[in-house]
C-alpha cells in the first residue's frame, strides 16, 4: 500500500475526513478482491498464456482508511460528600423548614432551626431573682426570646422550665402568669418575658429555662433564686465561732471578751469603732442563706438593720429618727468590719445603747429603741430584701454619777420595764407608757 495513500489520523479534537464515493463498476468494497479468488490464490485462466496487458499488475483500487478511532470516554465526575446550597434559597411553598429540606447546609430535622433565649446583664452567672415572700416586693427579671432562625420558619417555639422554682409573667409588674409548657408562634417573636421567684434554689444556677422547636432545644437560659433565712438575733452567750468580725467585737469591750451582753464598749478611735465610746448591749444577728454557696457578681449580699428611737434627757424629747418608709437600704447599716457577708451564714454585730460622754451630775439619759434585722441584696439594679423581718428593741435609762460632771454611768430603774433588751416592739415615750 502507497504511504501517500494512507489517509492520517486525525488529532483528537479534528474532524475526521470524510471518504470518497466509490465509482461504478469499480473495486468491491476495501479489502476485497475484483475476481472471484480470494486474496493470494489465482484467478480463472492463470497459468495458460497471459492477454494482452497481462502480467502487468492491476491499478490498486482507493486505500483502505484506518478506523475511526473510538472516542475516549468522558472522565466520572469527582464523588464528595461536601453539599452546596444557596446561602439563602427560596422556602418550599408546600414544605416547613426544618422538616425535609436543607438551609444553609444544614441537615434536615433539629439542626436545621435555631434560636436564643437572655436577657440584658445574664452572663456566665446566669439570672437572679429574689424569692417573692413577706411582701418584700421582689423585682422580675426580664428574658427574650428571639425569633428563631430561618426567618421563614412557621412552626411553634415552645418554653419550658425544669422546676417549680419560678415563675414566667407576661409583664413586668402585674400581668398573669403563663402555664408551662408554653407555646409561642414563631411569627410573634421576638417576645419580653419576666422571671419571678417562688422557691429558693439548692444550688447555684439550678433553673433551667429552655425554648425548643419541633422536639429539639434551641437555646436555654440559668437562674439563681435567692433566700435567706429569717435573721436570729442573739444577746447573750459568745460570739459565733464562724464569724469572721467576731475578733472586732472582742477589740471592741472594754474587758476585751467575746460575750453578748451589757457591758461597756470602747471609746471613739478604738479598733474598728463605728461611733464613741458607751454602754450598750452586745448583740449578733446571724442568717442562713439558700443557696449555701451563693456567689454573684455585684449583688453585695449582706444583714442590714432599720431602726426607729427617742432619746431623752431627763424626760425631755432630745432626739428621734423613724424607720423607713421603704427598706432597703436600712438606716442603720454596720460598718463593714462589723459584719460578716459570706455565705453559707451571714453575721451582723451591734452594741445599740447610750454614749458616754461627759454630762452634769444627776443627768439622766434615756433611750427606746425598735429594730428591724433583715437581709438584703442588689438585684435588677436595686436593693431588695431577701428575708424575712425580725424585730427586737432595747430600752435603757442611766445617770451620771460623777459631780460635778463626768462620765461615769450607772443604770437607774425609776421606770417599770426598763433596761432590757428583747423580740418585739416596745413603746418610745420616756416612761414607756
Amino acid at each position: 500500500m502507497n504511504d501517500e495513500t494512507v489517509s492520517q489520523v486525525p488529532e483528537r479534537g479534528e474532524d475526521l475526513p470524510a471518504i470518497p464515493d466509490l465509482p461504478p463498476g469499480g473495486p468491491g468494497e476495501p479489502g476485497e478482491p475484483e475476481g472471484p479468488g480470494e486474496p493470494g490464490e489465482p484467478g480463472e485462466g492463470e497459468g495458460e498464456g497471459e492477454a494482452e496487458g497481462e502480467g502487468e499488475p492491476e491499478p490498486e483500487g482507493e486505500a483502505e482508511p484506518e478506523p475511526e478511532p473510538e472516542p475516549e470516554p468522558e472522565p466520572e465526575p469527582e464523588v464528595s460528600d461536601i453539599i452546596e446550597i444557596d446561602a439563602n434559597p427560596p422556602a418550599p411553598e408546600d414544605e416547613v423548614p426544618g422538616e425535609d429540606w436543607l438551609i444553609a447546609g444544614r441537615l434536615p430535622g433539629r439542626y436545621a432551626t435555631t434560636g436564643s433565649i437572655g436577657g440584658a446583664g445574664i452572663g456566665a452567672a446566669g439570672g437572679l431573682v429574689v424569692k417573692l415572700a413577706d411582701n418584700n416586693n421582689a423585682p422580675r427579671q426580664k428574658i427574650t426570646i428571639d425569633r428563631p432562625e430561618p426567618a421563614s420558619y412557621q412552626g411553634d417555639i415552645e418554653l419550658t422550665v425544669n422546676n417549680d422554682k419560678v415563675q414566667i409573667w407576661n409583664s413586668e409588674q402585674g400581668g398573669f402568669f403563663l402555664p408551662l409548657p408554653a407555646k409561642f408562634p414563631a411569627a410573634d417573636l421576638p417576645i419580653d418575658l419576666w422571671v419571678q421567684g417562688v422557691n429558693e434554689s439548692v444550688t447555684m444556677r439550678d433553673v433551667t429555662i429552655s425554648i425548643s422547636a419541633d422536639g429539639s432545644v434551641l437555646g436555654s437560659v440559668l437562674f439563681t433564686v435567692l433566700w435567706v433565712d429569717k435573721p436570729d438575733v442573739r444577746w447573750s452567750g459568745p460570739v459565733s465561732a464562724a464569724n469572721n468580725k467576731k475578733s472586732t467585737y472582742q477589740d471592741s469591750t472594754i474587758t476585751d471578751d467575746m460575750d453578748l451582753k451589757f457591758q461597756e464598749f470602747g471609746p471613739a478611735g478604738g479598733p474598728g469603732q463605728p461611733y464613741p465610746g458607751r454602754w450598750g448591749f452586745g448583740t449578733e444577728a446571724g442568717a442562713d442563706v439558700s443557696p449555701a454557696s451563693f456567689s454573684y457578681p455585684g449583688a453585695a449580699l449582706r444583714l442590714d438593720r432599720d431602726a426607729e428611737f427617742n432619746y431623752f434627757v431627763g424626760d425631755e424629747a432630745s432626739t428621734a429618727r423613724r424607720f423607713k418608709a421603704t427598706i432597703p437600704p436600712g438606716n442603720d447599716t454596720s460598718l463593714d468590719v462589723w459584719r460578716d457577708d459570706d455565705p453559707p451564714r451571714l453575721f451582723d454585730l451591734d452594741a445599740p445603747g447610750i454614749s458616754n460622754e461627759a454630762w452634769g451630775f444627776g443627768t439622766i439619759i434615756r433611750t427606746r429603741m425598735r429594730f428591724k434585722a433583715f437581709a438584703a441584696v442588689h438585684a435588677q439594679g436595686k436593693d431588695v430584701r431577701c428575708s424575712e423581718i425580725t424585730r427586737y428593741f432595747v430600752v435603757l435609762s442611766m445617770k451620771q454619777t460623777t459631780s460635778p460632771w463626768g462620765w461615769t454611768w450607772v443604770q437607774v430603774n425609776d421606770v417599770a420595764g426598763d433596761n432590757k433588751i428583747g423580740s418585739g416592739s416596745t413603746k418610745l415615750s420616756w416612761n414607756l407608757q
